[in-house]
């Protein structure tokens, strides 16, 4: 009886052809709507109206027709949760080609929503197998998405719930609970009260259990592990500029200079804070030296600069760790970098240069890995855009004992863009129960613990600096950290295998 009623509920609300007059713009407006589900409104409710609807839409349609569905509605998510990236066009002085890139990139990626619808069309039968086929295909395109073509996981189902149903990543990952999210968002489709109890009974345990993770979370410091956070807030139209060096340097040295309350074992800059080639001009040490605490080191995104045999120069976006007598002791270079903001693929053939100063690419450094002083327990670095791909922090035997992201964010203009990325990083301390510290140009700078929980922070185009004593990594590494992406696949292969066993039986009857 509850079925039945469920049925008509649906029927009511999503058939009699209502999207049928308008299908391409109804499932347009439906991916552009979804894309709200993110940071930093949260609203994960709005997937259901909105994965039920493109069900509805490709419902009796060809696999043709399936893919240009899917894609209408992946040109619109996208463009709804990466818009902000005019802004960054903009920050460069190329207003006109910021909507060309929304509008390029949206299209580029909403191929994969359109595989799997294309391809949910062609291998589904019956509602309920839809909904498993569906939803494991959509979860595996975004799995892909984070490595076709340099990749780019921004935004993934997951992503869309706060922080108690965020603790799942420690055993499952993101990829994990992205499945689980779109599994639940479309289980009404199925019609089947049933499946829409026991995925709303499986969200209900998911939160419960994160609410009891952290109601019972030990919180614990390193003794004496104290630690600034400088944020400067420096336009970036005014960063760059030969006229504006000092002052802009001044401004880190007058923040880093403030007295502190308890002795501090590090000060930390953002990326790119310095623009002066550190490992090139040994003379910058002097006046930093100044601010760096006795027996601590200053750690500070900046550029270095080699040359090849030829002597001609090429330049890497690099970490500096330097120590109280203001030398260098140890760096890393970025090794994940965006395409267009820091290098320009097929560059020759395009003709265009990349957003960031410089005629120059920069090259990327050779692997993520673990920076260690005699001052801070080991860390690994993620610079900016490195923050967004869980494979590239180091797990099991590699593991460090905290995360430290540098980032600039004033591309992302005043927009979603900053609050999705502090999101994004911050399911990286709860994957591998690690603490995170986050310095950014601009906004947000943030401590976060390794059960996610943010600390301490520092608003969009804020001037200031956070104090905070570091918190200690969980004893034992997470699940996650251990078997990464071994848990997700299991699901996945399951999650198929019952669409498809589902799907048998229909045809057999």
């Amino acid at each position: 009886m509850a079925d039945l009623k469920l049925r008509s509920l649906c029927s009511q609300r999503f058939g009699g052809g209502r999207f049928d007059r308008y299908p391409y713009l109804s499932a347009f407006i439906l991916g552009g709507v979804a894309s709200l589900a993110f940071a930093p409104l949260h609203l994960f409710f709005l997937l259901v109206p909105c994965f039920l609807g493109l069900l509805t839409l490709i419902e009796n349609k060809s696999p043709k027709q399936g893919l240009r569905l899917g894609w209408a509605f992946g040109f619109g998510h996208f463009i709804g949760g990466l818009y902000w990236i005019h802004f960054a066009f903009e920050t460069a002085n190329l207003t006109y080609f910021g909507p060309l890139a929304v509008v390029g990139l949206a299209g580029l990626l909403a191929i994969f929503p359109a595989l799997v619808c294309a391809l949910t069309v062609l291998w589904s039968c019956d509602r309920f197998s839809t909904v498993w086929i569906f939803s494991s295909l959509w979860v595996l395109m975004e799995w892909l998405r984070s490595y076709i073509l340099t990749g780019f996981p921004w935004n993934l189902m997951g992503y869309t719930w706060t922080i108690s149903m965020l603790q799942s990543t420690a055993w499952i990952g993101i990829y994990g609970l992205s499945l689980i999210t779109v599994l639940a968002a479309t289980s009404l489709y199925s019609r089947s009260f049933k499946m829409v109890l026991s995925f709303s009974l499986v969200i209900a345990s998911l939160w419960g259990a994160g609410q009891y993770r952290l109601s019972h979370a030990p919180f614990l410091e390193h003794k004496d592990i104290n630690i600034r956070l400088v944020q400067a807030s420096i336009p970036q139209q005014l960063k760059w500029l030969p006229q504006e060096r000092v002052k802009n340097l001044l401004l880190y040295l007058n923040l880093s200079h403030l007295q502190a309350e308890r002795p501090l074992k590090a000060i930390i800059w953002p990326e790119a804070a310095v623009t002066i080639p550190l490992n090139q001009d040994l003379s910058l040490g002097e006046p930093l030296k100044k601010v760096i605490p006795e027996n601590g080191v200053l750690i500070t995104g900046g550029i270095r600069v080699l040359h090849e045999s030829d002597d001609r120069p090429f330049v890497f976006n690099c970490l500096y760790m330097l120590n109280d007598q203001g030398k260098i002791i140890d760096s890393y270079d970025k090794h994940h970098l965006a395409p267009f903001g820091e290098y320009v693929p097929f560059k020759d053939l395009i003709g265009l240069e990349k957003l960031t100063y410089g005629s120059l690419d920069y090259r990327a450094g050779p692997k993520p890995r673990v920076l260690s002083s005699p001052y801070l327990p080991p860390f690994q670095p993620l610079i900016c855009y490195e923050g967004i791909f869980p494979q590239l922090v180091l797990g099991g035997d590699l593991r460090a004992q905290w995360l430290l992201s540098l980032t600039n964010d004033t591309w992302f203009g005043q927009s979603f863009g900053p609050y999705q990325h502090l999101a994004i990083v911050c399911v990286r301390a709860i994957e591998h129960g690690m603490p995170l510290a986050r310095v950014s140009n601009n906004g947000i700078s943030a401590v976060v613990d390794p059960y996610g929980r943010v600390l301490h922070q520092l608003g969009l185009n804020q001037v200031g600096y956070i104090d905070f004593t570091l918190p200690q990594a969980l004893l034992q590494p997470t699940f996650y950290s251990q078997w990464r992406e071994v848990p997700f696949i299991i699901m996945v292969i399951l999650s198929l295998f019952i669409g498809y066993v589902c799907r048998t039986r229909r045809k057999r009857n």
